[in-house]
């Protein structure tokens, strides 16, 4: 048996357990986990703001070229 197998019969064996009233009830597990989903939530943003920084280099220059021509027709049409 493998280790996934024995955990399935332990979570198996402690499920029957507890609807026979035989082990309390399991404790609250999700203590600080609001903590590790902030953690989360602040990798994810730092990696995409690295991201749109590295990807900068590369099309910043087309976009300023583009707002600098549409400046250039405001001013020739005015």
């Amino acid at each position: 048996m493998n280790r996934f197998q024995q955990m399935l019969v332990r979570a198996q064996f402690a499920t029957i357990a507890f609807i026979a009233g035989v082990l309390p009830a399991p404790e609250d597990r999700e203590n600080g986990q609001s903590s590790a989903e902030y953690a989360g939530i602040v990798v994810v943003a730092v990696t995409l703001v690295v991201l749109l920084i590295a990807g900068a280099k590369v099309w910043g220059p087309d976009i300023v070229a583009l707002i600098g021509a549409q400046i250039a027709k405001l001013g020739a049409a005015g």
